[in-house]
């Protein structure tokens, strides 16, 4: 049996919010205008729904705001989700992966809305050091970001001595005889750009070495918070640098003198997305 438009709009009518003119007009109204034009033609939500490819580029053609997008697709994903056995008919798992998608990029839009001024990592690094020592956890998280920063993909990346000690289901990790870290999972883009393997630079791996002789550890960062971008925030405010894991990003990715399409390999971007970081200093 096909679920007609009437249908759809009685069920947001008998939603408990249906009387409220604010969601109706904000969470309701515009999942009607997008499903209108498919509907008037089939007038089956399923059969609208189906083909989520097509649903997600419509909602990206006739909007341009990240906001808007993501606000679209989240009211999609909670008819697909409330609507009786819909979930059930549609691709649910593609919606809910569009959402996720969607938020993405809508962060990277709201970052680069951001303030130009950017603390120089150099600064940042010193007083990390200062503040840590420099042979913290700290102080190699800066360091190792330096050269490989990536979102949030720093918990649970394992240290192993040879690449022959690496067990087959561990997804991050850091071998120390040859200098790599290798990532078969992380953020955002692994499926576009496919697993990493990062050669990191001599230094640092001698810090790296130095701290897991004061602190023996089996990951690389271990922090008090589980949550990461909590835990950058607090290390920073601690030491007294008013940042965030945002200001790491931008301090990084600003910098004149990096190889750009290097880095952006190693952040797992296009060179488009780096280029982005480069902007002037706002003026004091």
């Amino acid at each position: 049996m096909p679920i007609t438009t009437a249908q759809v709009e009685d069920f947001y009518s008998g939603h408990e919010k249906g009387g409220d003119k604010i969601w109706w007009k904000n969470h309701v109204a515009p999942i009607l205008r997008l499903l209108n034009e498919c509907l008037e033609v089939k007038d089956d939500l399923v059969s609208c729904l189906k083909p989520v490819d097509e649903v997600v580029e419509l909602v990206k053609a006739k909007y341009e705001n990240p906001n808007t997008i993501k606000y679209y697709l989240q009211a999609l994903l909670f008819l697909v989700d409330t609507y009786p056995g819909l979930k059930d008919k549609v691709p649910r798992d593609k919606y809910h992966t569009a959402w996720l998608d969607s938020k993405v990029v809508k962060i990277d839009f709201d970052e680069k809305k951001e303030p130009t001024k950017n603390t120089d990592i150099n600064t940042i690094q010193e007083t990390i050091d200062k503040f840590y020592g420099e042979d913290s956890v700290e102080s190699v998280f800066v360091k190792f970001y330096r050269e490989v920063p990536l979102r949030l993909d720093f918990n649970d990346i394992f240290v192993y001595g040879t690449l022959k000690k690496v067990p087959e289901d561990v997804d991050k990790f850091l071998v120390l005889q040859n200098k790599k870290v290798y990532l078969k999972k992380y953020t955002k883009t692994a499926e576009k750009y496919g697993e990493k393997e990062i050669k990191l630079s001599d230094e640092l791996v001698a810090s790296i070495k130095k701290s897991l002789a004061k602190k023996p550890r089996e990951k690389l960062f271990v922090f008090t918070n589980s949550n990461l971008s909590k835990a950058i925030s607090g290390m920073l405010r601690k030491a007294g640098i008013d940042g965030t894991m945002n200001t790491l990003r931008h301090s990084v990715m600003s910098q004149e003198d990096i190889d750009r399409p290097e880095m952006a390999r190693r952040a797992g971007h296009s060179v488009e997305t780096n280029m982005a970081y480069r902007r002037p200093q706002a003026e004091e």
